[in-house]
C-alpha cells in the first residue's frame, strides 16, 4: 500500500506444485560465491543461503516502461525497443539501462544511458542469422544515483518474438 511503513527483513521462500496426486514442496537455496581467483576465476569459498532480503521502501523517483514491439525481430536483423522513463517532478538524473532475458542469438549493448532530463530512448537489438525462433519475455532494468547510492527499478515484461525474414535480397 502507498502508506506502508518502510521496513526490511529476511524472508523464506517456499513453493509447492502437484504432479498428479503427489504434492511437491520446494524451498529456496542459493549458492553465494564469496572468494574467487586465479586460475580461471575458480571459486575458493562459498556459502548457501535459504532466505532473501525483502524491503518496503520509499517510492522510487522514476519508473520504466518498455513498449511492446509491434513487429517481430527477424534473423540477421535489427529491432529497436522503445523505453520511457516516467520521472517524478524534480528528478532529472541520468539512468543506466540494461535489457534482461535476451533469447539465444540476440545481442544488445551491455548498457545504455538515458541522459539527465530525457524521457525516451530506444535500445537496439541485433539478431544473428541463427537466432532462436521463439517468443521470449524481456524487460529493462534501470539504475540511478539517489542519495549517494544506486536505486534500481524494472519495467514490466514484454513479448519479443524472433522469426525468419519474409524476404531477402542481394545486390
Amino acid at each position: 500500500a502507498p502508506d506502508a511503513a518502510p521496513t526490511a527483513r529476511l524472508v523464506r521462500i517456499t513453493a509447492s506444485g502437484r504432479e498428479g496426486e503427489r504434492e511437491i514442496p520446494g524451498t529456496l537455496s542459493h549458492a553465494v560465491e564469496l572468494v574467487r581467483g586465479n586460475p580461471n576465476n575458480v571459486t575458493y569459498y562459498k556459502t548457501s543461503v535459504d532466505r532473501l532480503a525483502a524491503a518496503v521502501t520509499e517510492e522510487a523517483p522514476f519508473s520504466l516502461e518498455l513498449a511492446q514491439p509491434k513487429a517481430p525481430l527477424v534473423r540477421a536483423g535489427v529491432q529497436r525497443l522503445n523505453i520511457t522513463a516516467k520521472r517524478k517532478q524534480g528528478f532529472n538524473e541520468a539512468i543506466t539501462l540494461k535489457i534482461l532475458n535476451l533469447p539465444a542469438g540476440v545481442t544488445a549493448t551491455p548498457d545504455l544511458t538515458l541522459p539527465a532530463g530525457q524521457e525516451t530512448i530506444s535500445y537496439a537489438l541485433n539478431a544473428a542469422g541463427d537466432a532462436a525462433l521463439r517468443t521470449s519475455r524481456v524487460a529493462v532494468i534501470g539504475s540511478a544515483k539517489i542519495d549517494g547510492g544506486d536505486l534500481w527499478v524494472a519495467s514490466k515484461f514484454v513479448d519479443l518474438s524472433a522469426e525468419q525474414p519474409f524476404l531477402r535480397g542481394k545486390v
